[in-house]
């Protein structure tokens, strides 16, 4: 709900501050590349019997491959377990997921967040966020702060925050103007060589979070207890503290908005409309050190209820 459209390309460069010469960047460095286009082909040339693990890698031998050809350091962490919260219909519950491989800048902050898909897994024609797509890709854009590909060998999209956190871009985003935004916005973008400049773009970004602004924010509580979403257009008050884990999302601060001016912004997104006024969740998510605590105790009572059944059936 509410997925826009950043643009083209070049406004794709203008929200995630990259160079404005990105393209002669690609044209000199990374299109005349061979061992860049041998990666490319590759990933193309996939078979639909291939695993996951192999378009990933395949994938990021050409992430890696196309940052060399641009001088770009990255380096790239694995499948990250992620904690994410206010995404699903009963935001009071957290989503527990697992993030494809992210690549990192040389100071270890996240630029390009991924989740691959087969073939088979993803058909063409087929809608992004049927199934699982949709949780995992909000899960790791939101989670990891940057840049997010959902992708096939056959097909990709990408998505990206604004700068103040309270809307998702996307590219493609359909131009049929008889169309609804909703199907616009469903557009995916065949395996080409628009990939490749979009990957480029990422890597020469000074910064993972977008330029585009929107009106300043805050929250009110209506008496029903639903946050709503007002614009101050000459204010700098910010949104909300987050809310600790468990805290119901549309509990929120009261009207005289305590808690406002956090330093960092906090994610939300319309959910629904009261009385014609957009109404907004606020998404949470967990640190990496509580996704940690939280994973070793599963594991752990896993170990224990395996040991017990254990004892049992040998009893």
């Amino acid at each position: 709900r509410n997925v826009r459209n950043v643009g083209s390309l070049d406004d794709l460069a203008v929200c995630l501050g990259a160079p404005s010469n990105w393209k002669q960047q690609y044209n000199d460095l990374v299109d005349t590349e061979r061992s860049v286009r041998f990666h490319f082909d590759c990933l193309r040339a996939l078979s639909d019997g291939q695993t996951e693990a192999t378009v990933e890698l395949t994938f990021g031998l050409m992430v890696t491959t196309i940052a060399t050809s641009l001088g770009v350091f990255v380096g790239a962490r694995d499948q990250t377990k992620v904690i994410v919260g206010g995404l699903l219909a009963r935001e009071e519950y957290d989503l527990r997921s697992q993030t494809d491989v992210c690549f990192l800048n040389t100071n270890d902050q996240p630029i390009i967040a991924t989740e691959a898909k087969t073939n088979p897994a993803f058909p063409e024609r087929q809608l992004w966020y049927h199934k699982s797509r949709g949780a995992q890709v909000f899960s790791a854009l939101y989670s990891r702060e940057c840049p997010t590909f959902l992708y096939t060998p056959k097909h990709w999209k990408l998505f990206l925050e604004n700068s103040s956190r309270n809307s998702v871009l996307t590219f493609p985003y359909g131009v049929d103007a008889t169309a609804s935004a909703f199907v616009n916005s469903s557009l995916m973008k065949p395996v080409g060589t628009t990939l490749l400049k979009a990957i480029c773009i990422c890597l020469l970004s000074a910064k993972s979070t977008p330029a585009i602004e929107s009106s300043p924010t805050k929250m009110f509580t209506t008496p029903d207890a639903k946050p709503i979403h007002k614009r101050l257009e000459d204010s700098g008050e910010r949104l909300p503290k987050k809310p600790k884990l468990g805290e119901n999302s549309k509990s929120g601060p009261s009207s005289s908005l305590e808690g406002v001016g956090c330093e960092k912004r906090c994610p939300t997104f319309v959910s629904g409309y009261c009385n014609g006024v957009p109404v907004r969740t606020q998404v949470r998510v967990l640190p990496d050190e509580a996704v940690r605590a939280i994973e070793e105790e599963i594991l752990e009572k896993e170990k224990s209820t395996k040991l017990a059944q254990s004892a049992t059936a040998s009893g």
